[in-house]
């Protein structure tokens, strides 16, 4: 209950493509619902923005760049999820 208190609805629109591909994923159990996928997805991009000025600020620092600024250095998948390698 706590957790609704500190959240607020929004709406957005989906292009059908996309919202067909959510809802597949959601009929496979991949998600419990299409407001878990969005959450899913905007937290991963949250991440991989966090990662991607990590990497321009190393970058403006050193004036280089490793490999891993460009594949990233996340060993989780989009749910959280350790990946398997």
């Amino acid at each position: 209950m706590e957790r609704k208190l500190r959240t607020s609805q929004v709406n957005i629109r989906i292009p059908d493509g996309i919202l067909k591909i959510i809802d597949e994923d959601v009929e496979k159990d991949e998600f419990t619902s299409r407001a878990d996928y969005i959450m899913t997805a905007i937290r991963e991009f949250q991440t991989r923005r966090r990662e991607m000025k990590i990497a321009e600020k190393t970058f403006h620092e050193s004036g280089t760049l490793s490999e891993s600024d460009f594949t990233g250095s996340s060993k989780n998948n989009i749910h959280g999820e350790m990946k398997l390698d």
